[in-house]
């Protein structure tokens, strides 16, 4: 039943229940029940395996009535369990909460939402991390939505993102090379994942400076950085992202503090950056409101707090202000 009505749904989105509805409907109400049951008895594994309890739910798609809930289950269960680990979802779910991106967790899924991933052609192109992704990229905002356009290009926010594949991927990231979330590039930046270009992104437009340090060369603090940087992750067991730019020997490397864990209502990370020139600067920023009357760090002290818990005390002392 789900290898014939599957292309029809998304071949022929409006016209697929006049098609089948001998095949579901008029033969008998019950075969529609008895499809639906089994769909979402495997969603449910998917959801409870990867985690997703918290994040993701399909209360509209499951609740539903009707002849059409069959189908929208038939899309969401080939959307969901046949492209792959969603786990990567959660820390990027948690985020987006986190920076205000969404208002609260688990997302619900809805019709409108299984519409944004495209025909089955097309889910079946992407990369897990992309496809998954594109299910509710637009539940976010303009900045972070993810689209393909008409020559097959996919689009986020405003700008390309080039993904990369064995045979094209940049040597600094061929040996941690991840076919299900792979390196890529967007807006004159390479990314290690698409989902650490996601990371970024979420937190970058809303983010404040809490403490910010910046070393001319030649300085010692220019090789503490590149120590830091050349460390394997999890760095102070933070979630690391990697990204450098085309044309500009620079490195930059991304620890999330806070903001991915559940409970976690804002978002805390530290920056590093190295330069080719032997400059160097690290800093702190968050999504915490800042205290009224306070200035500097201490108007942001639970992102402070999150820092003093979780960093060292070599790299605290790089950034002598907090």
């Amino acid at each position: 039943m789900h290898g014939t009505l599957l292309p029809l749904i998304h071949r022929r989105p409006h016209t697929a229940l006049a098609e089948v509805s001998s095949a579901l409907c008029c033969t008998s109400p019950a075969v529609g029940t008895a499809v639906a049951a089994a769909l979402i008895q495997q969603i449910d594994s998917i959801i409870e395996r990867d985690g997703l309890s918290g994040v993701i739910g399909y209360s509209p798609l499951r609740q539903s009535t009707g002849v059409s809930r069959s189908f929208r289950l038939i899309r969401l269960h080939h959307v969901m369990v046949t492209r792959g680990d969603w786990r990567g979802n959660v820390p990027v779910l948690r985020i987006a909460k986190s920076c205000g991106r969404v208002q609260q967790l688990p997302i619900e899924l809805t019709d409108d939402d299984l519409q944004q991933v495209g025909s089955k052609a097309v889910i079946d192109s992407r990369p897990p991390s992309i496809h998954q992704y594109a299910l509710y990229s637009h539940r976010l905002d303009r900045m972070t939505g993810l689209t393909r356009d008409a020559n097959g290009r996919e689009i986020l926010g405003i700008g390309e993102v080039v993904v990369y594949t064995q045979q094209t991927v940049p040597a600094e990231y061929a040996d941690r090379f991840d076919a299900a979330d792979p390196p890529c590039r967007h807006c004159g930046a390479e990314y290690g994942s698409f989902r650490g270009l996601i990371i970024r992104s979420l937190g970058e437009w809303l983010s404040r400076l809490v403490s910010y340090e910046f070393w001319t060369p030649p300085s010692d603090e220019y090789r503490s950085i590149g120590g830091l940087m050349a460390e394997q992750p999890p760095l102070w067991g933070g979630r690391t992202i990697d990204h450098s730019t085309i044309g500009d020997p620079y490195r930059l490397r991304l620890v999330i503090l806070c903001g991915d864990e559940e409970g976690d209502d804002f978002m805390a990370y530290i920056r590093m950056y190295v330069h080719g020139n032997g400059s160097a600067s690290i800093d702190l920023w968050t999504t915490e409101a800042p205290r009224e009357g306070g200035s500097g760090p201490a108007a942001f002290p639970r992102a402070v707090d999150i820092a003093h818990n979780k960093m060292d005390g070599p790299a605290l002392a790089l950034l002598r202000n907090i």
